[in-house]
């Protein structure tokens, strides 16, 4: 596992799990701007999107859009993820 991965990993992480919302909210922008392509990084900021607060729901949403992550991969995530 290369830095990157390993620091989407870490973003990821941030973004599902602080308590502090302005980590959150930065953790979603930081996704989007580095290119986040893990699939752990695209579930955290596809559950952001769907149930944060709604400032994290409009950053996370912006990053997906800013990832080019279309609707398919993100059904195909979320569903990877429940089971």
């Amino acid at each position: 596992m290369g830095d990157l991965e390993r620091c989407q990993l870490d973003l990821a992480a941030l973004l599902a799990c602080s308590a502090d919302t302005a980590v959150r909210d930065r953790t979603a922008l930081a996704l989007g701007q580095v290119g986040a392509d893990s699939e752990a990084a695209i579930a955290a900021l596809q559950e952001a999107a769907e149930a944060g607060p709604a400032r994290l729901q409009r950053l996370a949403t912006a990053s997906l859009e800013q990832l080019n992550v279309e609707e398919r991969e993100i059904t195909a995530v979320a569903v990877s993820k429940k089971r």
